[in-house]
């Protein structure tokens, strides 16, 4: 019979002060602590002061550690109360709905203390939630290879009028952050990848990312200063919004509303802002 528990706890998304007071009473609650940091970038966090406001040791785990050796994370659960710390929530990354199932798989009670993440937090785009589609993510380029798929899902989003969220990617244990202009070059190189493989030109009204398409640029959600930068991919190419973690919305057709809030708070163009009716 498990004696203890496994509980994924979200930190939320900038710094030691960003999880929940319920999460800081069940962090000190716990008998061990690990965390990951690998799947999301907490820019402002400062390790030692989490482990000074929950009165313990926090012990970080490599990818590997997490997704290979989990073995270890589940058997001290069997033992005592296991908080498993991670940037955002919990349930976004597909790791941890992993690492839950295997504990189930052995008998180990889970539960799941929820902390903010960045499909909250970009609403500080002030775009409608309501509107989105499928998210994807924006990887780093490869010598030799390179898929189109995210670029795929913004087409798809487009044809249904719906916003794309697209996550920057990370590689953690080298340092290595794609910023939004990175990622908006990589959309760039994408689409000349498909028009490669097309054997004829685009029909009349397809979607299609070019220097003209309209792009919102979010850095550091969640932070106390984020900033939000909205206008032609060619403008925010050449823009500088600080440092990561980066995130890129590719926005449909805007409501009067939405465009409003970027001409406020985004800088969006007043000429890009539609006739309200």
């Amino acid at each position: 019979m498990a004696k203890g528990q496994l509980i994924l706890i979200g930190l939320g998304l900038y710094d030691e002060r960003s999880p929940s007071l319920e999460a800081l009473e069940t962090m000190r609650s716990c008998t061990t602590l690990f965390a990951e940091f690998y799947t999301g970038l907490m820019a402002g966090l400062d390790p030692t002061r989490l482990e000074e406001l929950v009165g313990g040791p926090i012990e970080v785990l490599s990818r590997e550690e997490v997704e290979s050796r989990a073995e270890r994370i589940i058997e001290a659960s069997a033992k005592g109360d296991v908080g498993f710390l991670v940037q955002g929530d919990p349930m976004v990354a597909t790791t941890h709905p992993d690492l839950r199932l295997r504990a189930h798989a052995e008998g180990v009670a889970t539960r799941v203390v929820h902390g903010a993440s960045i499909y909250s937090a970009v609403g500080v785009t002030g775009l409608q939630l309501v509107r989105f589609g499928k998210a994807g993510s924006v990887p780093f380029p490869h010598p030799s290879y390179l898929p189109t798929s995210p670029l795929e899902v913004v087409h798809q989003n487009l044809e249904r009028d719906c916003h794309t969220l697209l996550v920057m990617d990370i590689v953690a244990d080298e340092g290595r952050y794609m910023t939004a202009n990175e990622g908006m070059d990589t959309l760039m190189t994408m689409e000349r990848r498909l028009a490669e493989r097309r054997s004829g030109p685009l029909p009349d009204g397809a979607p299609r990312i070019d220097g003209d398409s309209l792009m919102i640029a979010l850095a550091r959600a969640g932070s106390p200063e984020p900033v939000v930068r909205a206008g032609p991919l060619r403008t925010l190419q050449r823009e500088d919004i600080g440092p990561p973690p980066h995130l890129l919305v590719v926005p449909a057709k805007l409501h009067y509303m939405e465009a409003a809030y970027l001409h406020a708070f985004a800088g969006l163009p007043a000429e890009l802002v539609p006739d309200e009716g």
